[in-house]
């Protein structure tokens, strides 16, 4: 859609009308189409069509695959991932820079000689060398509209009108599908904070380090949370909530509930009540020492900077960020997609 675009210099179409359907894979619990032509019109009467048989194993391009055929007064060019082709008014192949002979030609270097290593190439360097984004992401976004209009049109069965100054869909009943109803994430409710469905973490808006934070949890079955603090971004001390019994983490003893995540594990012989059943957790973290509690029981407990953190640090997934563990930050509830809950969350610095 990108090169389609580029080719035309065009950006939001005026008229989008899609024609799709499970025509090959017709019984196979998909709720999405195999087929699907759509046909974008833009002012100055250019258009785009999109042929897509992305699940059906039909080829109607003698190219083959994936690309773009651009279609002008003086002959045509077929565009793909690596590389392009050039076709006279004939429809005779006059340059292909797709044959092994002008490969190289092509290359920005090394073995790179394809369109999606070269737009990667582009994206890092970006990052590291501040060169300019061949495609910057204001641009990807008009692309990736007229993929949503044209499965809004699919969806609603509707010849789409834009307004090409809001972008917007001038059918009513499209424009149902302009956005829609997510699922409630975390909630509060009776004082009880409780995650349903993915929504992304819960963070203080104050820094912490030394501290004590006690507060009440239960999972749900086969579920994986945890609570994060002395953090920098997504990284910090995990205090884990698990379900030791069924969740598939349990193997390693340190990612178990009440542990200290990947650094020191709760012993088995831990306090810890069955699923949906509540827990009291309490942790402190003052000055180098840290430790975690267990209904009551002291379950964790280590002393950051000395040789024994340093052996389980080394041997941790967070041995190359330096400084991990005395660090000041948020403190952080996991959101790890599974169903959790706790409620009387109190804090006070130490």
């Amino acid at each position: 859609m990108d090169i389609a675009r580029w080719a035309l210099n065009v950006d939001y179409p005026n008229h989008v009308d899609v024609y799709a359907g499970k025509y090959h894979f017709v019984d196979d619990g998909w709720t999405m189409y195999d087929t699907m032509e759509a046909k974008f019109k833009f002012d100055n009467g250019k258009a785009i069509t999109w042929d897509g048989q992305s699940r059906n194993a039909f080829e109607k391009s003698k190219e083959g695959g994936r690309g773009t055929k651009i279609w002008g007064s003086e002959g045509s060019a077929f565009v793909n991932r690596a590389g392009y082709q050039l076709y006279n008014l004939k429809d005779e192949l006059m340059f292909d820079s797709l044959s092994l002979e002008n490969k190289n030609r092509y290359s920005s270097g090394g073995n790179i000689s394809n369109m999606t290593n070269l737009h990667m190439k582009n994206f890092f360097e970006s990052i590291r060398f501040g060169e300019k984004l061949t495609s910057p992401i204001s641009d990807a976004v008009i692309s990736q509209s007229l993929v949503h209009y044209a499965n809004i049109s699919y969806r609603s069965n509707q010849s789409l009108f834009i307004d090409t100054n809001s972008k917007k869909i001038k059918n009513k009943k499209a424009m149902k599908f302009w956005s829609r109803d997510y699922e409630k994430g975390w909630e509060i409710n009776n004082g009880v904070i409780h995650r349903k469905s993915l929504s992304g973490d819960i963070i203080t808006k104050e820094k912490f380090k030394d501290f004590e934070l006690t507060f009440e949890w239960k999972i749900s079955e086969a579920g994986n949370r945890g609570i994060k603090y002395r953090t920098r971004g997504s990284l910090g001390l995990e205090y884990q909530v698990l379900d030791d019994q069924k969740h598939r983490d349990n193997k390693n003893p340190t990612h178990r509930a009440g542990s200290l995540y990947e650094l020191v594990a709760a012993p088995d012989s831990k306090p810890l009540r069955p699923v949906g059943k509540w827990n009291k957790g309490k942790i402190i973290a003052k000055d180098n020492q840290i430790e975690h509690w267990l209904n009551g029981e002291k379950v964790v407990e280590i002393t950051w900077g000395t040789d024994d953190w340093k052996k389980k640090f080394q041997k941790s997934k967070y041995r190359k960020n330096e400084g991990f563990g005395s660090w000041e930050g948020p403190i952080l509830l996991q959101d790890h997609m599974d169903p959790v809950w706790f409620r009387n969350l109190m804090i006070k610095r130490l």
